[in-house]
């Protein structure tokens, strides 16, 4: 990981899966971005820290109709569905 003078702090510094730290510095930065690219491969991902609540959102569908684990219907259309839709406020 090299220095961008463009890079503003806090970051956080994230697995494309899992795991995820707040970075308050360059050097922070480093230390998780070798932790996780260490335990989980590459790609690791710095992104701008935005303060406020975070929701994880899950859709799921089964029916063909409504296009599988795409989302998009057979016709091209996108579907939603409350009933297929959770949301975790965390």
């Amino acid at each position: 990981m090299t220095e961008d003078k463009d890079l503003e702090y806090p970051v956080v510094v994230k697995g494309a899966l899992c795991d995820a730290y707040y970075a308050a510095s360059l050097d922070e930065a480093r230390v998780y971005y070798r932790k996780i690219r260490d335990i989980w491969g590459l790609p690791v991902i710095l992104q701008r820290f935005v303060e406020g609540d975070e929701y994880a959102v899950v859709a799921l569908a089964t029916d063909p109709a409504y296009g599988g684990r795409s989302g998009h219907a057979q016709d091209g259309h996108h579907r939603e569905r409350e009933d297929l839709v959770w949301l975790q406020h965390r």
